[in-house]
């Protein structure tokens, strides 16, 4: 309510714009089921349909122990919710899923039907389905779409987002879509006059420095540790706010009423990189229970994405 609310968390970044979106999303649509997320990954950008699938499973809320029959009762309830549940688009849906269309209540007819459609017919239906089941959530409350990485989506899935977007004047559907520089990417879809490009711009020193004094309370840091955070992290918000909260996890600063001292010669204790930062931190807040296996997994699980979006910082 109000643009500042809203912009204000753009001094942050990308990541943290998504963030304080998803934090106001109760308000920006209250409905139950409001928002739908399609996320980009780096190794998955060659799977088909990704962002789709990871979207449509979450809203089903599958369980790795659900059997079959319970997850097709789970789609048929997201369907339902959209007021879209038909026949095809339940056996459209469930057949992208994975799952067993045998059981579904379909004439024999339409059955044979679907079973002779072409590959690129299959889809067009496909999207239409998923298309019908957006349009039917709008019509009964306010849509928040958060596509986060659209330079790492799948060319299918895409394909689906641009045909969203030149459907959006006629829908309550609120899209934010965030991706990073990459000269061989550009949004799929044309300049629509309902569509605005904000470019966020890496942080000057000054603003950086008021960062990290925000995420330290509003307290002052020592000099000399304000630069080794702001050297290696070159005006990267994510990066920025990462460095500034391993350093005072590290415990080797001590509050004094506005400001930080640091304790004695520690200050080669604070880690000199993103990664050595990144590491400490998840050292200290990952798992503390499970065998070494687990916690390089959580580590590793972490990493990856991040050390993508340096790639492309």
């Amino acid at each position: 309510r109000g643009p500042s609310s809203i912009m204000q968390p753009l001094l942050k970044g990308v990541t943290t714009v998504v963030a304080a979106v998803i934090e106001r999303e109760g308000r920006i649509a209250p409905g139950p089921n409001a928002c739908l997320k399609y996320y980009g990954l780096p190794h998955k950008t060659n799977a088909s349909m990704f962002a789709i699938i990871d979207e449509l499973q979450r809203a089903c809320g599958f369980e790795s122990s659900d059997s079959a029959s319970k997850r097709l009762s789970k789609l048929e309830a997201v369907l339902h919710a959209a007021r879209v549940h038909t026949a095809e688009n339940m056996a459209l849906i469930a057949t992208l899923l994975a799952l067993p269309t045998d059981v579904l209540s379909l004439p024999k007819e339409a059955r044979r039907n679907l079973a002779q459609l072409s590959p690129q017919r299959r889809k067009q239906k496909t999207f239409a389905a998923l298309l019908a089941r957006i349009e039917g959530l709008a019509a009964r409350w306010p849509l928040l779409v958060l596509t986060e990485d659209l330079q790492w989506i799948d060319p299918t899935s895409l394909e689906f987002l641009a045909l969203l977007v030149e459907r959006l004047p006629r829908l309550r559907v609120l899209m934010l879509a965030t991706l990073r520089p990459d000269p061989k990417f550009s949004p799929p879809w044309p300049a629509h006059a309902h569509v605005t490009a904000v470019e966020l711009r890496r942080l000057t020193d000054s603003d950086a420095e008021l960062l990290v004094e925000r995420v330290a309370g509003g307290k002052h840091l020592p000099k000399a540790v304000k630069s080794q955070i702001l050297l290696p992290t070159e005006g990267v918000p994510l990066f920025v706010e990462e460095m500034t909260k391993s350093v005072l996890e590290t415990g080797v600063l001590h509050e004094r009423g506005w400001h930080y001292e640091l304790g004695g010669s520690q200050l080669q204790t604070i880690p000199k990189t993103l990664n050595g930062s990144l590491i400490a931190r998840l050292d200290r807040t990952g798992p503390g229970q499970g065998n070494r296996a687990d916690r390089s997994r959580y580590r590793s699980a972490i990493l990856v994405r991040v050390a993508a979006h340096a790639g492309e910082s």
